[in-house]
């Protein structure tokens, strides 16, 4: 996905990028309406702390 991002980047002339946050696990979770996302699994929120906390790219 980085590479994909960083091609996309370079050919569209964007700038642009993205974090990305792998956890294994037993996941739990789903959309609530249009918008709202909740999960009730610790793994869940472990991935997200990866990406939230982690550098672009």
């Amino acid at each position: 996905m980085i590479e994909i991002i960083k091609r996309v980047r370079k050919s569209r002339k964007l700038d642009i990028n993205m974090r990305i946050g792998i956890h294994s696990g037993s996941i739990l979770s789903g959309i609530i309406g249009i918008a709202k996302w909740q999960s009730k699994a610790k793994d869940v929120h472990i991935a997200n702390k990866f990406e939230s906390t982690a550098s672009p790219g």
